[in-house]
């Protein structure tokens, strides 16, 4: 960063700033934020939109959902940049976030219809086959958990739990399973997905 700054080298300066807020966010070192707010203003003055979306993005998940005040202010100043540029990879990012709000209010149905299924088109258009696997979890827990379609939930489950199959992740879809199972009642099924999530 000293360095970059020594040569009036505008880029460099921004990705160093970019990694020190990283370093000093995993330090819990509070100046993080200073280091990440520098970064932002750097590149909206370069015009580098995509490097904007992803410093505000980079906030946005480090503030995370303890404050959510903070983490949807990021998010909203993001939202229309990559938009603008058609990122598609940020949007898949950001409808997780925009999706929060609906989630914490208990509309379910928008967060399913305009959100989760949203991201999940995006993330296989992308082919980006974790993303996939984590939102087809996240349809198949809107669904079954919170809008009680427990039949319906099952399929988008079971498709994380093959994509997912050699990932620990695997873990998370395996509890959906269980309580799914359980609220169908057919508690044999449950109990082995809790004996496949146990090791986990």
């Amino acid at each position: 960063l000293r360095l970059s700054r020594e040569i009036g080298d505008p880029y460099r300066e921004m990705n160093s700033l970019g990694a020190v807020a990283g370093h000093r966010f995993l330090l819990s070192d509070p100046d993080w934020q200073k280091f990440g707010q520098e970064a932002i203003a750097i590149a909206e003055k370069l015009n580098d939109k995509k490097t904007q979306v992803e410093l505000l993005l980079g906030l946005a998940g480090a503030y995370g959902m303890d404050k959510l005040d903070m983490t949807l202010k990021m998010v909203k100043q993001a939202h229309p940049i990559a938009e603008d540029i058609n990122y598609k990879g940020a949007q898949v990012e950001l409808l997780y976030w925009m999706g929060t709000v609906f989630e914490r209010e208990g509309d379910y149905y928008t967060l399913l219809k305009d959100f989760e299924e949203r991201r999940l088109a995006l993330s296989r258009e992308l082919g980006w086959r974790l993303v996939e696997a984590r939102s087809l979890m996240f349809v198949g827990q809107i669904r079954g958990l919170y809008l009680g379609d427990y039949e319906g939930s099952l399929p988008f489950l079971k498709q994380a739990e093959e994509l997912w199959k050699d990932a620990d992740q695997r873990l998370f879809v395996y509890l959906r399973q269980a309580q799914i199972y359980a609220q169908l009642r057919q508690f044999d099924k449950a109990k082995n997905y809790l004996d496949l999530a146990e090791p986990l």
